[in-house]
């Protein structure tokens, strides 16, 4: 009942991660470099100095944020797409929402300039320590001595390296009012700025598309917080009664900072099979088996199982009506064939999963003529059922269960069907103006440089073309 979801649904950002650690990094770099110099110009020259370095960093982590967040979108994009055909769903893509992608897509980007001015601001402020202590050093050995001389400056030099690397390491106040370094900051804040950009391009591709449920990934390694979520299914609007939203879940810790789990949309035809909270139980149920269940509760359990016993010998015919008799007693398959009874496959497998459990048998009958309605309820009972014969043979059968209604309820999209749903998407994301930044990142990850600079070369995308230009030493060598 649960889908597998493949791959395992971490957010491929390493490789831009990374970038923004380089960047930073090299900012620090550069910094060191500029402390040597300290004891010399005015402090308005050196101040506006450092701000120039911290300036210049910053518009390197903008030209970052411009390249790899519609590249992360496109994916969440592409995982919403792939995984809506392996389900069954067929996406037109209204041209008429490509506007609302490019809309999203900027206030991602503009959200996350405020998020590296932090960044820049922690580069200057450490510059701003290390300044302001090289001063002090230096007023206090003038006054001292009346003069600097070579052995004090190289003094003050190894103080304001101290300061410099104390600074960086405290560089940055996180939400939660701790100080942290800044490096550390700054890929936590990558890694959640990219999850996030994921996140939405599946989730605004499945709203547009008019469905609403989505299901969390599952992988290693997983948090307290995050735990309880994953292979879940949740409701993006709010619309879809029974389900946890992806609101409520993030406000109690999904897709916290550094989260790597991702989102894939669930099968709309798999509603009715999939995980609901049992109240009675304190667990997550199968949908069907819940509902089938509240069946059996309304009568005592002997009636029911009266009930749909009854309902199952409609289908069978005579030689298997006896198959069953037989199987009801206890009788194993290797009797009743010797008894020349005509059995089905399936009857003589459910006597040797479950050792002659006539109900059990009943449900293979009634899967067998595709009676769901009925097999749900036999299911039901035998879920809820106290007889110390079924109780051995519960979980196995819960865990068949599970694949049976995942089984019948998948629907498919055909061939033909699927090259124009990936025609479609092609022509809509190309509007969308996005496809190239994905070549681009594809390109950083795999050192590219070629298709890089024809990407640079042939775009018409202004902004595309100036962050390339400004990561050139990063992505280009």
């Amino acid at each position: 009942m649960k889908q597998k979801i493949s791959p395992e649904g971490i957010v491929q950002s390493d490789i831009q991660v990374k970038l923004v650690e380089a960047i930073v990094k090299k900012a620090y770099f550069d910094l060191a470099t500029y402390a040597d110099r300290l004891d010399k110009g005015t402090v308005s020259a050196k101040s506006k100095a450092i701000k120039n370095i911290a300036d210049k960093y910053n518009l390197q982590l903008e030209a970052w944020a411009n390249i790899t967040i519609p590249s992360l979108y496109y994916e969440g994009m592409s995982n919403a797409v792939n995984a809506s055909i392996k389900g069954g769903q067929v996406y037109s893509f209204d041209q008429s929402f490509v506007a609302k992608h490019q809309e999203a897509l900027e206030a991602l980007i503009s959200q996350t300039y405020t998020y590296t001015s932090k960044i820049s601001q922690g580069i200057q402020d450490s510059g701003t320590r290390a300044l302001t202590f090289a001063e002090q050093e230096k007023i206090k050995v003038e006054i001292g001595k009346g003069l600097v001389t070579g052995a004090d400056q190289n003094t003050i030099a190894k103080g304001v390296a101290n300061v410099l690397k104390q600074a960086e390491a405290t560089a940055v106040v996180s939400v939660a009012g701790r100080r942290q370094g800044i490096d550390t900051y700054a890929s936590t804040l990558a890694r959640s700025i990219l999850t996030d950009a994921q996140w939405q391009g599946t989730s605004n591709t499945i709203i547009q598309e008019g469905y609403d449920l989505v299901q969390v990934s599952d992988h290693f390694g997983e948090c307290a917080l995050c735990r309880p979520y994953e292979n879940e299914v949740l409701s993006l609007t709010g619309r879809t009664k029974g389900y946890t939203t992806l609101a409520e879940a993030r406000a109690n810790g999904l897709q916290h900072a550094n989260c790597r789990h991702s989102i894939s949309p669930y099968t709309e035809g798999l509603a009715e099979v999939s995980k609901v909270w049992d109240v009675k139980t304190q667990s997550y149920q199968p949908k069907e088996l819940v509902d089938a269940q509240n069946w059996v509760k309304e009568r005592p359990i002997k009636d029911s199982e009266a009930i749909v016993t009854k309902e199952a010998k409609q289908y069978i015919s005579k030689g298997e009506a006896k198959a069953l008799e037989l199987i009801k007693k206890g009788q194993n398959a290797t009797q009743i064939t010797d008894a020349g009874v005509a059995t089905i496959g399936e009857v003589i497998k459910a006597n040797q999963r479950y050792q002659g459990l006539g109900l059990l048998a009943d449900y293979d009958s009634a899967e067998l003529k595709e009676d769901y309605k009925l097999s749900n309820r036999i299911a039901a009972i035998i879920s809820l059922s106290q007889d110390k014969k079924i109780e051995p043979y519960k979980k196995q059968f819960l865990e068949r269960l599970d694949k049976d209604l995942l089984k019948r309820s998948m629907p498919t999209v055909q061939e033909k069907d699927v090259k124009s749903i990936l025609k479609a998407y092609e022509q809509f994301t190309t509007k969308i103006g996005i496809e190239d930044y994905n070549i681009v990142n594809k390109a950083i990850k795999d050192k590219d440089v070629k298709t890089i600079q024809e990407v640079k070369k042939r775009t018409k995308d202004e902004r595309l073309k100036e962050s390339l230009d400004v990561l050139s030493d990063y992505i280009e060598k």
